[in-house]
């Protein structure tokens, strides 16, 4: 009887000692124990817990949020950017290329800026000092440029054989080889047959026919251009003593020459304004 009443009292203790044994070779080899749906799991704070049991789509999502996106071809639409977000924080490191003021004009690298006449640029080369229609209004001369450059003949003055003057103030730009008319009124040249695309200035706009510049049909008939108090071209036509009535006086050579004479232009029956020489 005493066995077995020890025997009985034996067991439970050994179930206990057991139970601990597996308890502390649990943790010592860091075996974990499940835990229940309503329970955090072992080593995540209780904050992360929720988080964590939600799915990895929301832990992805999370991630990708924080991670930046560059793309230098992109004008600031960022594909993991949630909707609504700043666009200045997108754009901020997207280069923009400064806006280039020559797009609104002319490449000054390839036309090159017009600069004020010089000495030879420019030449005389047809006169219509005696029209067939009203004079002086049907009066026109056509200048050649034979520089290298574009000249703006903006502050040139226009002479005449009896000193009257006329100064040029708008801008006037003629390209190197370009021809360009200057008529004393521009609707009676055009009546007279000048293209209205080759005049380039008008020098009697608003004077009386007794004033401003007149090309006289006598021995003083004479046209210069100055330019700084300097002569850049002259023709003494009158001292030439070629009748061009009806017809126009042009030169025969579109080469500088300060003082042409006689020899240097002819009588063209059919005037060739904004052409070139229609001498024999």
């Amino acid at each position: 009887m005493n066995l077995r009443r020890s025997s009985v009292r034996v067991a439970p203790s050994l179930a206990l000692v057991l139970s601990l044994v597996l308890s502390v070779g649990a943790c010592a080899y860091g075996v974990n124990v499940p835990a229940t749906d309503d329970s955090p799991s072992p080593g995540l704070p209780a904050a992360d817990a929720g988080a964590r049991t939600t799915g990895d789509a929301e832990v992805d999502a999370a991630e990708t949020a924080l991670v930046p996106v560059s793309n230098s071809n992109d004008a600031g639409t960022d594909a993991h950017r949630p909707d609504g977000a700043d666009d200045a924080a997108v754009r901020a490191d997207v280069a923009v290329p400064p806006l280039d003021a020559s797009v609104d004009g002319a490449d000054s690298s390839t036309t090159g800026a017009a600069r004020a006449p010089g000495r030879s640029d420019l030449v005389i080369t047809e006169i219509m000092f005696d029209p067939a229609g009203a004079e002086p209004e049907g009066e026109w001369f056509e200048i050649a440029n034979v520089g290298s450059a574009p000249v703006d003949l903006r502050g040139v003055v226009i002479r005449d054989g009896a000193a009257r003057s006329h100064s040029v103030v708008a801008s006037v730009i003629v390209a190197p080889g370009a021809f360009v008319v200057f008529a004393r009124s521009t609707a009676a040249s055009v009546a007279g047959g000048v293209p209205a695309s080759v005049v380039g200035y008008e020098y009697g706009r608003g004077v009386s026919a007794s004033a401003g510049v007149i090309l006289s049909n006598g021995a003083t008939g004479a046209v210069s251009l100055e330019y700084g108090g300097a002569t850049l071209t002259s023709v003494a036509y009158g001292a030439f003593g070629i009748a061009a009535s009806g017809a126009s006086l042009s030169a025969r050579s579109v080469a500088h020459a300060t003082n042409p004479s006689a020899a240097s232009f002819c009588a063209t029956p059919v005037p060739t304004p904004g052409l070139a020489s229609a001498c024999p």
